[in-house]
C-alpha cells in the first residue's frame, strides 16, 4: 500500500513537472508521411516476446526503406527479459535509469531529446509515464500516439478499438496504414 501512494505521489509530482517543461518548448509541428519521413523515432514498451517482435519486424521495414532510426525501449524489470536480443539499434530503459520524478537519465536521452525526427511513433500499449516524457519534449516534428492522459503532448492521435490497444502488431499495422495513406 505505502509503495503504491508514494508511486502515486511520484507521478502526480511528474506529470506537473512535465507540464511546466512542456510549455517552455517551441517546436513548429508539421505532418509527415511514412514514406517521405527519412528520421524516425520510436518509443516501445519491453513487455512481452509478442510485442518485441512486432516492433522489431517494422523497424527492419523501415530500415528496408533506408529510414534513419532511433529506438527506445522501456523495460520495466530490473534486467531485460530473456527474449530481448541486444542490438545496437535499440536503446532501453531500465528502472535505475529513472530519476525521482520518473524521468528517464541515462546518457542517451539527451541526443534522442534533440534529434531532428520527421516523425516519433510511441508504440507503448500500456501507457508508461517515462515514454510520454521523452515524446512530450522531443524534437519531433511530428508526434504520434494513441489516446491516453497524455494526449495533449501528441500532433496525431489514432484511436484504436480494445483489441487493438492491446496488439502491437494491429497498432503498428494502423499506423502504417493512416501514415501512409492520410498525409
Amino acid at each position: 500500500m505505502g509503495s503504491n501512494l508514494l508511486h502515486k505521489l511520484q507521478l502526480n509530482q511528474a506529470k506537473k513537472r512535465l507540464q511546466r517543461k512542456h510549455k517552455r518548448l517551441r517546436r513548429s509541428p508539421s505532418f509527415q508521411n511514412l514514406q517521405k519521413a527519412v528520421k524516425v523515432g520510436i518509443l516501445y514498451s519491453l513487455t512481452d516476446e509478442k510485442s518485441f517482435t512486432a516492433v522489431n519486424s517494422f523497424i527492419a521495414e523501415l530500415q528496408k526503406e533506408h529510414k534513419s532510426l532511433q529506438v527506445i525501449g522501456l523495460c520495466t524489470t530490473k534486467a531485460t527479459p530473456a527474449f530481448y536480443k541486444i542490438n545496437a539499434l535499440h536503446k532501453i530503459l531500465l528502472p535505475k535509469d529513472m530519476n525521482l520524478f520518473l524521468q528517464p537519465k541515462a546518457a542517451f536521452i539527451a541526443d534522442f531529446i534533440q534529434a531532428p525526427f520527421d516523425i516519433l511513433l510511441n508504440l507503448d500499449l500500456e501507457s508508461h509515464f517515462a515514454l510520454h516524457y521523452l515524446a512530450a519534449i522531443c524534437n519531433a516534428k511530428m508526434k504520434v500516439g494513441i489516446p491516453s492522459d497524455f494526449s495533449a503532448y501528441y500532433d496525431v492521435l489514432l484511436k484504436t478499438d480494445e483489441e487493438e490497444t492491446q496488439n502491437a502488431k494491429a497498432q503498428i499495422a494502423m499506423i502504417k496504414n493512416y501514415l501512409s495513406t492520410i498525409f
